[in-house]
């Protein structure tokens, strides 16, 4: 991207506009960028403004981009080709909606976040792993990281059709190219084919980077990135095998046996363990309402007993927590005790199977159908194409949407809205054997008829 030298009195501008004084500027940004060792003053603020003093760190150009929500070329000259910046960053994916949503009454996390501080601060650079079961909260952990540091980011997400490692590289290749000034005017055309390219602009990056400073990258759900085509001794999204100094990527993932050829450092967030029953807790508390408050006094306990018992029926898993408390909110478990709410997220879904009359006789096949058609699609749909792919007619469609809502997650592309599931957990549970079998559903045939709705006039 060519640019100018940063301009200060742009900043100034948006920082008057947005009605920041230079203290909580200064502030804001020491926080976000807490493992540097040099502190950020007001008289730094002041000479990037006053004097054409351009700020030290890429990163704090981010983080400053991130406060004021905006983008790092508002602090920017542009010179030569006008639209150069607008080019690249065109192969960037915008991810605010996620982030915004993970992030959400996000609490806790403090052990987890002083690990990573302390991987950032006494290593040059490399890989650090957060392993966690599903539901367990790895998605809301990555976009605190990018809320917090304002850093370059991809969410791999199955169900929303982001999945490929061309999606990976283009993305994060414009990020790092338009937030650290690297000369490029477009992406190359077989920028997926192998991992050349991100492996040369991670160094060009890394070549503009002066210590202490550090250049982060966070990576979501690589157990959900699709490897039917990657080839035989590669690594996931084709990620190098080392790291260029001061690149540091932080990614999360399930348990599962992945193929990764890079050494790393790796966190596994126990479910059982003391920190995070206190994290389900404070959640609990802080998620208590009038409602929850209601049905917690006609079960004859206090909120504290409730909110103990709570945290031990969900085993550790924030999903569970945050499906059941919306249950007992809206009043759908109103008639139901206590003690006959189900524990962990696996029995939560297979309570609200049945609840929702999924298993009545005779059964619902239709709506079954349905589900299991928006389950193995593998991308976002909208209600038109779920009724072709099911062949079902859109009244039944939506009927089923708007029972199943709260499990999934909607996007607006044109004039339409496209659903999909929100966590791939839901789609684990409805591949169990035996719901499966009581359901009579044959997932092959399922497949082959999408496959078939391809190719329909």
């Amino acid at each position: 991207m060519s640019q100018s030298g940063f301009n200060g009195r742009k900043l100034k501008a948006i920082r008057e506009r947005k009605a920041w004084s230079a203290e909580e500027v200064a502030h804001e940004l020491n926080l976000r960028m807490r493992y540097d060792d040099d502190r950020i003053t007001v008289r730094s603020i002041a000479r990037w403004e006053n004097e054409g003093v351009t700020p030290r760190n890429p990163e704090i150009i981010q983080s400053l981009a991130a406060i004021f929500d905006c983008e790092t070329e508002d602090f920017f000259d542009p010179i030569g080709e006008p639209g150069v910046a607008q080019s690249v960053m065109e192969d960037a994916i915008d991810f605010n909606d996620i982030i915004a949503e993970k992030t959400e009454d996000f609490v806790g996390r403090e052990a987890l976040f002083k690990k990573v501080d302390s991987f950032l601060a006494h290593r040059p650079g490399g890989y650090y792993l957060i392993k966690g079961d599903p539901g367990i909260g790895k998605s809301a952990i990555a976009a605190s990281l990018v809320k917090k540091y304002g850093c370059i980011h991809h969410f791999n997400v199955r169900t929303l059709g982001i999945d490929r490692a061309d999606q990976f590289i283009r993305n994060v290749c414009a990020q790092l190219i338009s937030r650290h000034q690297l000369g490029y005017k477009d992406l190359p055309g077989d920028i997926a084919e192998d991992g050349r390219f991100l492996k040369k602009t991670l160094s060009d990056a890394s070549k503009t980077a002066r210590p202490p400073h550090k250049i982060l990258i966070v990576i979501d759900a690589l157990d959900e990135v699709n490897t039917d085509t990657l080839p035989s001794g590669h690594n996931l999204l084709y990620l190098p095998i080392s790291l260029p100094p001061h690149i540091y990527v932080i990614a999360t993932t399930r348990h599962d046996h992945l193929p990764l050829r890079f050494d790393y450092e790796c966190t596994t967030i126990d479910h059982n363990s003391t920190w995070n029953t206190a994290d389900i807790e404070r959640y609990l508390h802080l998620k208590m309402d009038a409602a929850t408050r209601k049905y917690v006094r006609k079960q004859r306990l206090t909120e504290v007993k409730f909110v103990s018992a709570m945290a031990q029926k969900s085993d550790g898993n924030f999903m569970y927590v945050k499906y059941v408390l919306r249950e007992i909110a809206t009043g759908f478990y109103k008639d139901t005790t206590f003690d006959e709410l189900p524990i962990g997220l696996a029995n939560y879904y297979e309570d609200h199977w049945r609840n929702m009359g999924m298993m009545a006789s005779p059964l619902p096949r239709e709506k079954i159908k349905i589900i299991y058609v928006l389950s193995e699609a593998g991308k976002a749909l909208s209600p038109a194409l779920l009724a072709k792919f099911s062949k079902e007619d859109k009244i039944t469609v939506q009927g089923v949407l708007d029972e199943w809502t709260q499990f999934l997650h909607t996007a607006k592309i044109g004039e339409d809205l496209f659903y999909a599931f929100y966590h791939n957990s839901f789609r684990d549970f409805l591949l169990r054997k035996h719901i499966v079998q009581a359901a009579e559903i044959d997932i092959k045939n399922i497949n082959q008829g999408i496959a078939d709705s391809f190719f329909d006039d």
